[in-house]
């Protein structure tokens, strides 16, 4: 399990720094650029991203005790985002980059805190259905992609690879 441990941990780190790769260097009105998802523009993706994979925390949490919400889980998840890009829309760009790196050393010491038994077991997520632990750890690196996918396209670079 140690090895999975490793390869979700590589995972994790090549999603984040090509995503870093990205936004290096933007400026104050590139990141204003709009993105195509919702009214969301390059700035609000980037701090979605940090609350969402704390949020994935919380939502990891319940899944391992055998907990769910009890709305549909839709609605939870568009109140969720809705809060959370609007609440983080007053700070800095750089703020949110030291967001992004707070949220993603949490996600590495609770990958490398979970006994390998526990990474193994399976759990009800709300997104991803019946999956691992480590399945829903990993996630997060593919959430990251995906809206990685959307700045590309809004800073005109679509056709680069992560």
């Amino acid at each position: 399990m140690e090895g999975e441990k490793q390869a979700i941990a590589a995972r994790l780190e090549a999603t984040r720094q090509a995503l870093l790769d990205e936004l290096r260097g933007l400026l104050e009105h590139e990141v204003m650029r709009p993105t195509g998802v919702g009214s969301w523009t390059i700035k609000d993706i980037v701090g979605h991203l940090a609350a969402g994979e704390r949020g994935q925390h919380i939502l990891l949490w319940l899944a391992r005790h055998g907990l769910s919400f009890p709305l549909p889980y839709y609605r939870i998840i568009n109140l969720f985002n809705w809060y959370q890009t609007r609440r983080r829309r007053p700070r800095s760009f750089t703020q949110l980059l030291q967001d992004l790196a707070e949220s993603r050393q949490a996600t590495l010491q609770l990958l490398h805190s979970l006994p390998d038994e526990e990474l193994a077991r399976r759990v009800r997520h709300p997104v991803l259905g019946d999956v691992t632990v480590g399945e829903c750890i990993a996630f997060i690196g593919q959430h990251e992609a995906e809206h990685l996918v959307q700045i590309r396209q809004a800073l005109g670079r679509a056709g680069r690879k992560t």
